[in-house]
């Protein structure tokens, strides 16, 4: 047990603005004591043309470094996915795609971690989002769960290539100096998994624990913190088996967080666990203080939790339920 819970919010860039107004300062992580900071990762190149895949593409649209394109939504700051992959019928299409190359500048990621660390707080590790992520992203989401299920050796294919770079990545960062390498995979619905813990097994697992080994083979001090939305309750065990000893987001809507605790808290921290698609949309200020009172009691029991909404905080969350966390954090987080 730290003598506090540590806390951490991801505003929205809407709420972000709000916020901002209603404490009178830009700096929402110094205003609330928020222990942890990013570093920022860097040298994935310029984004390719995706020209000869995609034609056209939509006026303002942003290509990403492995070929994404991130076009205008018409909702806040949701945008849509285009993938270039979209039209890949066979695995020898790869040999052509112009993956990024990987080449960081470790001096100036050094810098960014130790000025965080110089000021007392934790450098955590840009996220870094998994190989079964950014397949969905290269080839659609619906287009590789068919691939998953009808085009096997394509489908392993593409997550070998990706999870080398991955690994690459998460090398980088142990390599600059991170306290927290911050990795995942969206593997959850909402009251599911995505696929099977079967196909989970053959398909991903490997993935993950190939870049486990890779921080591990670069530092045994380091922290891996995996990220997933959604029910993850079937395979958070394997989780910790392949090398994971963070657990983010911990989605309440979705999982029995106090179970999770109970099953795994001697092999796992939890870093979220209060509802950003109920109690702080939906809920008043008591209703959030509750929650995180009641968190404090369950999860937070033993150390092992850093208490944040489970996911980005959305626009239509009132600015008052921000508050409130904050509040309840401070006041039910001494142990």
């Amino acid at each position: 047990e730290p003598d506090r819970v540590p806390k951490h919010i991801r505003p929205s860039p809407a709420l972000a603005e709000n916020l901002r107004e209603a404490i009178g300062t830009d700096d929402i992580d110094g205003h609330f004591g928020l222990e942890i900071r990013f570093v920022a990762l860097d040298g994935l190149g310029e984004p390719p043309d995706v020209g000869p895949y995609l034609g056209d593409i939509p006026e303002g649209a942003v290509v990403g470094p492995w070929g994404t394109v991130s076009a205008r939504g018409s909702f806040y700051h949701f945008a849509r996915q285009i993938a270039p992959m979209r039209d890949f019928t066979d695995r020898s299409e790869l040999d052509d795609y112009p993956f990024p190359v990987f080449s960081p500048d470790l001096d100036v990621m050094r810098s960014r971690a130790a000025k965080i660390q110089s000021s007392g707080l934790t450098a955590v590790s840009s996220y870094i989002n998994g190989p079964y992520e950014q397949a969905c992203g290269l080839r659609g989401q619906a287009e590789f769960l068919v691939d998953l299920a009808s085009n096997e050796r394509f489908a392993a294919e593409l997550l070998d290539r990706i999870t080398g770079l991955k690994c690459q990545m998460a090398r980088a960062q142990v390599e600059a100096g991170v306290d927290v390498v911050w990795i995942g995979d969206d593997l959850g619905m909402q009251e599911r998994l995505v696929f099977s813990p079967e196909t989970w097994r053959r398909f991903i697992k490997p993935c993950l624990e190939r870049i486990t080994s890779a921080i591990r083979d670069a530092s045994d001090d380091v922290l891996i913190a995996y990220h997933s939305c959604g029910h993850v309750e079937p395979v958070v065990g394997e989780l910790a088996d392949a090398g994971v000893q963070v657990l983010e987001s911990v989605q309440p809507e979705a999982n029995d967080v106090a179970r999770l605790k109970q099953e795994h808290g001697d092999r796992l921290g939890f870093w979220g666990t209060v509802g950003d698609q109920s109690v702080l949309p939906y809920g008043t200020p008591d209703d959030v203080r509750e929650q995180v009172r009641f968190r404090m009691e369950t999860v937070g029991k033993g150390g092992g939790l850093m208490i944040a909404p489970a996911h980005v905080v959305e626009p239509e969350v009132p600015v008052e339920n921000v508050l409130a966390f904050f509040e309840a954090v401070e006041e039910y987080g001494e142990y």
